[in-house]
């Protein structure tokens, strides 16, 4: 048998790898995420209608309103709350193929020279909608998403 002294190291082994997975998990997500849309945008989309798909990730709030990225959880999913504030927290690509799949507005981002630029192409439209050069890329898919849903919610 073991000595109790054998299985407190054991233990203790264990926990520490445990620790430094979490660790590891903590430093993926902050990697990560600039791939997913900001949870005031996550909370519009969830008005439309983006409640039923598989993300990587849930938004919970702070207290003071802020997005709080949760990516641990091996289920997330859209969770009801009496205070309307959690939601999906869904990467660009999904945002971007929903928009496209229910309400036929395509959003395309073009990327030169440091500069970003988007545009909204739709059969809803006598003609495409085109941007300034924009800062950074996510700056450009932010703005992008943030106009079609304008567009989707003056159709409403």
């Amino acid at each position: 048998m073991s000595s109790f002294a054998e299985q407190n190291w054991t233990f203790f082994l264990f926990i520490l790898n445990r620790c430094f997975i979490f660790a590891y998990q903590i430093k993926k997500i902050n990697i990560m995420k600039d791939q997913f849309v900001p949870y005031k945008i996550a909370l519009k989309l969830k008005e439309l209608g983006f409640d039923k798909e598989h993300c990587f990730g849930s938004w919970t709030t702070y207290p003071d309103g802020e997005g709080f990225l949760d990516t641990t959880s091996i289920k997330c999913f859209q969770i009801k709350d009496d205070l309307n504030r959690q939601c999906l927290a869904p990467l660009y690509q999904q945002v971007f193929q929903f928009l496209r799949d229910k309400f036929n507005f395509s959003g395309n981002i073009d990327c030169c020279d440091n500069l970003s630029t988007w545009n909204i192409k739709s059969s809803k439209l006598d003609k495409g909608i085109y941007s300034n050069k924009v800062q950074s890329y996510n700056d450009a898919q932010n703005e992008c998403i943030q106009e079609i849903i304008k567009l989707i919610e003056n159709e409403q």
